[in-house]
C-alpha cells in the first residue's frame, strides 16, 4: 500500500502545482470553482471534489472556502499526512 500512496502523493504535487500555477494567472479558486459547479449541474449526479490550499489558517477563510463550494480547506505549509488523508477520502468514497 505505501507504493500506492507513494504515486498519489507524487501525482497530487504535480497536478496541484500544474494547476495552482494556471489557476493564478486566468482566474482565482473562488471563481474556479463556481464555474466548475455551474458544469457539474450539467452533468447531473456529477461532482468534483475540490481542495482547497491556501496560507489562510483563520476559521472565517475556511468557512469562505466552504461557502463558495470547496470540498476540503488545507493550510500552507502542507502537511502530508493531512493531504494524503483527503485524498484517501475522495477515493474511498
Amino acid at each position: 500500500m505505501s507504493w500506492l500512496l507513494k504515486i498519489l502523493h507524487d501525482i497530487t504535487l504535480f497536478v496541484f502545482a500544474w494547476v495552482g500555477s494556471r489557476c493564478q494567472l486566468i482566474m482565482n479558486g473562488f471563481e474556479a470553482t463556481r464555474l466548475i459547479r455551474m458544469e457539474e449541474e450539467q452533468y447531473g449526479g456529477v461532482h468534483v471534489p475540490i481542495i482547497a490550499l491556501t496560507a489562510h489558517a483563520m476559521p472565517e477563510q475556511a468557512r469562505k472556502v466552504y461557502d463558495a463550494g470547496m470540498d476540503f480547506h488545507l493550510t500552507k505549509p502542507l502537511e502530508e499526512k493531512k493531504m494524503l488523508e483527503v485524498i484517501l477520502s475522495i477515493v474511498i468514497e
